[in-house]
């Protein structure tokens, strides 16, 4: 037993504990704690690995803890199944029932859907960063995430063909519920992705609604209504953002796992020293506007960065989060439950 650094993309990164057995002399690792979401994953025969707890930790395990563990259960369907999946989830036509209904498909739905919606019920979600490591590591949980909810969207509109329609609406609310959960991380990716998993699921709910009867509608409509709106901590947001800016000033571009063209126009020392000191300008100016009306604020953070040097402000643009984005996805995410709440509760829809 011991503790090492762990790196898998798709899953986790940062310390972990392990188990290990000797097999012929050699060591096998049989198990990995994440201490901090208080999971554990170990292989099963055929050497595929899976999250285990005890029945009794349930009720202690916090939301993000479950969120993460139905992260997991999405990254064991095979990439090819899943790019199946969304090929099929944007086309227009029925979702074919081979890719969601199979054995090992409906055993994974099933585990991800008791999990989600048992967060769903959770008033809070704590997101716990750690950007000691680079804040490359905050990115592998939201892409899981969102592999989770195409799986779970397709899942739901395969439920609604068969007849099924509360599976389908109950999918439909643990997933505003989870994209609502994520705008209370404390790093502006966590929140984005929060606010991009909410619109794509109201979309679903909006095509959803012909297939539903009036009664249906209204209990949609109702669960909508029910779930609370989330205020984004801008704070903690800033303090994250401020956090990644001075790790990368300090430790230099070459470490990072970003896409080359995020990492390319930081590579020269003196546009790494201009945009690092740049940053903690803008970032000390745009914090109370992002409290203001979305309009005002949207008026106010070109303004801020129009005074930004040319040279400095180029190479921003390409690297440095605006927070437009952060304010008018927001604004387009209340729009999008007020119009698809309206939708659901008129009493006859058009052809």
């Amino acid at each position: 037993r011991g503790t090492v650094q762990f790196e898998a993309p798709k899953l986790y990164a940062g310390k972990v504990n392990f188990a290990a057995r000797y097999d012929a002399g050699q060591p096998k690792v049989v198990e990995f704690t994440l201490p901090k979401y208080r999971l554990t994953i170990a292989p099963d025969e055929k050497g595929v690995w899976h999250p285990q707890r005890a029945a009794s930790q349930d009720a202690d395990l916090s939301t993000a803890a479950l969120y993460l563990h139905a992260a997991l259960l999405a990254g064991t369907v095979d990439d090819e199944r899943y790019r199946a999946i969304k090929v099929a989830f944007f086309a227009r036509e029925p979702m074919p029932g081979h890719l969601i209904a199979d054995d090992h498909m409906s055993h994974v739905i099933k585990q991800m859907r008791s999990l989600l919606s048992r967060a769903a019920t959770r008033s809070n979600c704590w997101w716990q960063r750690d950007i000691s490591n680079g804040p490359h590591v905050l990115l592998p949980d939201t892409k899981s995430l969102r592999r989770a909810v195409y799986i779970i969207l397709a899942h739901a509109r395969w439920r609604s063909q068969e007849g099924d329609h509360s599976a389908a609406m109950a999918d439909i609310v643990a997933l505003v519920a989870l994209g609502r959960h994520q705008q209370r991380d404390s790093v502006l990716s966590g929140c984005q992705s929060g606010l991009a998993n909410e619109l794509i699921t109201l979309r679903q709910a909006l095509k959803l609604a012909h297939t539903l009867s009036d009664a249906q509608r209204q209990e949609l409509a109702t669960a909508l209504e029910t779930l609370p709106r989330v205020t984004i901590d801008n704070g903690r947001v800033m303090d994250s953002e401020r956090a990644t800016w001075a790790w990368i000033g300090k430790h230099g571009v070459a470490t990072l796992k970003w896409p080359v063209s995020l990492k390319r126009p930081l590579a020269d020392e003196k546009h790494l020293e201009a945009v690092v000191s740049a940053a903690e300008t803008y970032f000390d100016q745009i914090e109370p506007v992002l409290e203001l009306p979305t309009a005002e604020a949207l008026a106010r953070l070109k303004a801020i960065q129009d005074d930004i040097p040319v040279p400095t402000r180029s190479v921003l643009y390409e690297v440095l989060p605006t927070f437009s984005g952060l304010l008018e996805w927001r604004q387009r995410a209340v729009d999008m439950t007020a119009v698809t709440i309206a939708y659901l509760r008129r009493e006859e829809l058009p052809s």
